[in-house]
């Protein structure tokens, strides 16, 4: 049976555009709607993507508009070609939140924003093993509207970049129990899979969700009904959450995919009234919520409409045949109701198994822009502040096929025609040096040779460049001398002469086998090598003042001197 709806909610109807239950997107897709109408109130859109992903979506197809029509004879659009036209495709819509993203933290950079036109913030999955899989994302306007405050889960344990100034505004205030406090493994868990995301616009606080789907029987199958665990633990957890921002007097509104469909006969294909259904924990908690706190926005706008579906299985072709179910869908407490203009689904708009939903508020409602409010730190506009400069762009210029640098503009440089213009003289590399110039003793100054005047012949006459050559010929060495230079360099060095009798000295080495200078000449025994040390006892040391000297292998000579 329907859920019947609380006394107090009204929903109050100012134009035609409110009665229609299946709006198509306003506006053109290349020029957004100035009508009045759309004027007077801003647009929520909720879309789930995840036939194809959003990345897929805005991808650029070259020559290709569509693909081929599968066996139903259905064609679909391959992508938008952009994310900016993925927008517009929507229509004059504020804010466009966007379920089952399917992105990468690397992809949020290339569609994470569109310059001077709309910003973001993402909640991507980073749970191991599930790459490119769920993740939602809110878009607005960056003209209309700035957030005030945003942040990731439904357990708040993604709060790694909140700013101080605005984090207050969504964290749990003091007194607030955090859903699965003492089980911090578990909050990590619910909020891995990227399906839950908020965003603070001052006046109301916007929240996106991808509810788990639980396909299966859990009474016989384990992982089914693991599943089935996960899937109340996160739908309790967002309770807790959007009930603690309600007590703080705060307006919610909550939309996107919920895998739940509010009632089994009227939100659901092929189930007849007659027949009871079983028992769904899911759908029971909705009523509970929707008895308690909130309100199903698009039920309380069109309570007689049927076959309002939103999801299809396009693989069977079921969309032809509108046999679906309705499971996408605003939610929001009963105090924000009365602002609603207008709420409908798009049943025609292509690019997904789901329809785009619509709801429109009044701008009373609608947070005024404000330039001076600082930008959250989670949007995309300060995660991802520039666009990377593609290798293509930076070889445009070059090519001819791109427009010359904002710094090469013709006022900043000098403005000369081509013919008074000389192109500068090219210089010429000096000549290789080889290992010969390297050994060469070149005397830095040379003395002055004054050398008679004779007549020269012409056939006798130098020109300067072999005269230059002559000279550097006196210098150079031959190739012989080069050579034994070269090899004198790593030659093992002679030792010293001594000074008395201009001998060469003896090298002594250690030769006590238990000493560890075995073989080499130990630096204790310095003076035995080369020189030593001797206590001198002759006039003019008389202070016990020591002197080094040389000493051949005639030590006796030498001490003697």
């Amino acid at each position: 049976a329907d859920v019947a709806m609380p006394r107090d909610v009204r929903l109050v109807d100012v134009d035609p555009y409110a009665t229609d239950a299946f709006p198509r997107p306003e506006g053109d897709e290349n020029v957004p709607s100035t009508s009045s109408s759309s004027s007077s109130r801003a647009t929520l859109c909720s879309f789930n993507v995840g036939l194809r992903g959003l990345k897929n979506l805005c991808e650029r197809r070259a020559d290709a508009t569509s693909a081929c029509a599968d066996q139903h004879g259905v064609r679909r659009a391959l992508g938008y070609g952009s994310l900016d036209a993925f927008l517009r495709a929507l229509g004059d819509v504020d804010v466009v939140c966007v379920q089952e993203t399917k992105l990468t933290k690397l992809d949020v950079a290339s569609v994470g924003r569109v310059e001077d036109a709309w910003d973001s913030a993402h909640s991507v999955c980073d749970a191991k093993g599930k790459d490119s899989y769920a993740g939602v994302a809110i878009y607005w306007r960056t003209s209309r509207l700035r957030p005030v405050a945003i942040e990731e889960g439904v357990c708040g344990s993604r709060r790694g970049r909140v700013d101080d100034k605005t984090a207050s505004r969504l964290v749990f205030a003091v007194g607030e129990d955090a859903p699965f406090a003492h089980d911090f493994a578990r909050q990590k868990e619910l909020d891995s899979e990227g399906r839950a995301l908020w965003v603070d616009f001052g006046t109301f606080v916007l929240c996106t969700v991808y509810v788990p789907a639980v396909f299966g029987d859990a009474t016989m199958d384990e992982k089914v009904a693991e599943r089935a665990l996960f899937k109340a633990d996160f739908l309790s957890a967002l309770a807790t959450r959007y009930q603690a921002l309600i007590k703080r007097g705060r307006h919610v509104v909550l939309c996107g995919d919920w895998n739940i469909a509010p009632c089994a006969q009227r939100d659901r294909a092929g189930v007849p009234s007659s027949v009871p259904t079983s028992v769904n924990p899911s759908r029971e908690w909705l009523h509970e919520q929707l008895d308690s706190h909130l309100t199903d926005v698009f039920r309380a706008a069109h309570p007689h409409v049927n076959h309002a579906f939103t999801c299809w299985n396009v693989a069977s072709g079921a969309q032809l045949n509108n046999y679906g179910s309705r499971i996408d869908y605003f939610l929001m407490n009963d105090a924000f109701v009365k602002y609603v203009r207008a709420v409908g689904v798009a049943q025609s708009h292509h690019g997904s198994d789901h329809a785009p939903v619509f709801c429109s508020f009044s701008r009373d409602a609608w947070p005024m822009f404000d330039a001076s409010q600082p930008t959250p730190a989670l949007a995309c506009s300060m995660l991802y502040p520039g666009r990377q400069s593609k290798v293509d762009e930076i070889f445009s210029l070059a090519s001819g096929n791109g427009r010359e640098p904002d710094y090469l503009a013709a006022p900043l440089r000098a403005k000369a025609s081509a013919s008074s213009v000389k192109a500068p003289a090219k210089r010429k590399a000096p000549p290789e040096k080889s290992i010969r110039d390297f050994f060469a003793v070149k005397n830095p100054n040379p003395p002055l040779e004054v050398s008679p005047i004779t007549t020269q012949t012409p056939s006798t006459k130098q020109s300067p460049a072999s005269t230059a050559k002559k000279a550097t010929d006196q210098h150079a060495m031959s190739a012989e001398d080069a050579r034994s230079a070269w090899s004198n360099t790593f030659a093992k060095m002679a030792p010293p002469k001594c000074r008395g009798h201009n001998e060469p000295c003896k090298i002594r080495t250690v030769k006590q086998k238990d000493n560890p200078n075995f073989g080499k000449c130990s630096s204790a025994a310095l003076g035995q090598l080369v020189r030593a040390r001797i206590v001198s006892a002759t006039v003019g040391f008389s202070n016990g003042e020591t002197v080094e000297k040389f000493r051949c292998g005639d030590a006796a000579r030498c001490d003697e001197m």
